[in-house]
């Protein structure tokens, strides 16, 4: 491809001037001339810009300066590059030249090596700067489609995100709501199946009744989970704190798994690098769950072997300690790409429909949003067939051991049998349902729904329904009714 000569404009009122400088030049340029700064300006006019204007100074009527002035004061042409030619050496016409706007000058009488050597250094000048000038166009045009993108993208993602409160809210509301209907019909059944067990005489129906409270209550664990995570994710749920002793919360969560633990062959251990007692301020209800679910997976996924619950100090301060927990099991194990989405909500290890575990994939992610509600970290290390560790250290402040002054000793209740106590379970039904307690508000609130009440038998009150112990929960508030 043949490239195209660059277009040079001679302006000199000399013929002879003009001749030579054509002469020098027409072997490597497209050249034209004007025998005047009038006759230049109308050439540019009619065929359009030169690429570079070799201009005459000492010309009639309009000189080299004059015709300088007016290409620089046009948009149009001021961009084209100008090189006077003068005989005048003296600096002030060179400093007049560059003023005018020229970007160089030639004396007279001409060298060609140095003309051509300039024209061509001022060519590559303005080639640069055009293709600079064009690549920030470029960029620029790049820029505010980037601009426009961001913009676009922005937009998307808040009203994704609006969309995703939305149903987030919305989900909050139908777990609530359906936690209730469920809940208020739950309680009956596990109310109803007490009574029936306390009035069976055969054995077989007796453990057809259990089995039948064990279902109840496992439905009403996996209800509770729903509404505790709901609460969670919209934080919505709150932190209770009171003291309490580490080393009997632990032993208390270690009972609850003895027999599963025993069914299967399976040795629970309870490991504590303290000495006892350790009283701290903490949720003690929620850090029970947590512990419960862990325990929980790990009995679920061990076939052999023991269970470890170790408990350690990692940093002891005046008025605050840091406690670790770990739960080590000798069970599956769980590979790596299983590992990064154990804690999201409903994720199992196997996730088929022809598994050999149940349950439903909540235990861990509801596990790791109360640690981090309670201002903990939770992690696991595991590896396939070699079994599970899984972690969480908290930061509690140091608690006060309760003395024989603050400590109350909580009255016998009542005992109700037969109609009275079937009435009594209706009763507490009935009320549940009137005062929408949901099965978060049935575990952690119930007890400042009904404080006029109740005045200072919350933790009895609590305790009974944790146990679904419907006759002293009912006893305790009618007992204060009366007193009232």
């Amino acid at each position: 491809m043949i490239e195209e000569q660059a277009r040079i404009l001679v302006v000199d009122d000399t013929l002879t001037n003009v001749e030579i400088l054509l002469g020098m030049l027409e072997d490597s340029y497209d050249t034209s001339f004007a025998l005047s700064g009038r006759q230049a300006l109308e050439l540019i006019k009619r065929f359009g810009n030169p690429d570079l204007i070799l201009l005459d100074v000492m010309m009639p009527e309009l000189d080299g300066y004059a015709v300088c002035a007016v290409l620089k004061s046009d948009p149009a042409t001021r961009e084209i590059p100008v090189i006077f030619v003068t005989a005048r050496t003296d600096v002030e016409s060179e400093m007049r030249a560059l003023a005018a706007g020229g970007v160089d000058f030639v004396h007279k009488p001409v060298n060609r090596a140095i003309l051509c050597a300039r024209i061509a250094l001022h060519l590559e000048l303005k080639r640069r700067e055009q293709a600079l000038r064009a690549a920030n166009e470029e960029l620029a045009r790049h820029r505010d489609h980037l601009e426009d993108l961001i913009s676009a993208r922005v937009r998307e993602l808040a009203q994704a995100r609006d969309e995703a409160e939305s149903a987030n809210r919305a989900k909050s509301v139908f777990l609530t709501t359906i936690g209730h209907e469920f809940l208020t019909p739950l309680h009956q059944i596990l109310g109803l199946a007490y009574l029936a067990k306390q009035g069976a005489q055969d054995e077989h129906a007796r453990a057809q009744i259990d089995a039948l409270e064990r279902a109840a209550q496992r439905l009403h664990q996996l209800i509770n989970n729903l509404l505790t995570l709901s609460r969670a994710e919209s934080e919505r749920l709150e932190i209770k704190e009171t003291d309490f002793e580490v080393a009997a919360l632990c032993s208390r969560v270690m009972e609850r798994f003895a027999a599963r633990a025993a069914a299967k062959g399976l040795a629970l251990e309870q490991m504590l690098a303290f000495e006892p007692p350790l009283w701290v301020r903490g949720d003690d209800l929620h850090l029970e769950q947590v512990l419960d679910a862990l325990l929980s997976n790990a009995v679920k996924f061990s076939e052999k072997g023991r269970i470890q619950l170790k408990v350690g100090l990692w940093e002891r301060r005046p008025h605050a300690v840091r406690i670790r927990f770990v739960v080590v099991d000798q069970g599956t194990g769980l590979v790596p790409e299983i590992q990064g989405r154990l804690f999201e909500p409903f994720q199992q290890g196997d996730g088929s429909l022809n598994r050999r575990y149940e349950g439903v994939g909540l235990g861990l992610a509801l596990a790791r949003r109360l640690i981090k509600l309670m201002g903990g970290e939770m992690g696991v290390e595991s590896e396939l067939g070699q079994g599970s560790t899984f972690w969480f250290e908290l930061r509690l402040p140091l608690g006060t051991a309760p003395t024989s002054e603050t400590t109350a000793v909580p009255q016998a209740s009542p005992v109700l049998e037969g109609e009275a106590l079937r009435q009594a379970v209706e009763d507490l039904a009935h009320l549940l349902e009137q005062n929408d307690v949901t099965a978060h508000t049935l575990y952690f609130d119930a007890p400042s729904l009904y404080e006029p009440a109740l005045k200072g038998r919350e933790e009895v009150f609590r305790a009974a329904l944790t146990n679904y112990d419907f006759e002293t929960a009912l006893a305790v508030l009618r007992a204060q009714g009366d007193a009232s």
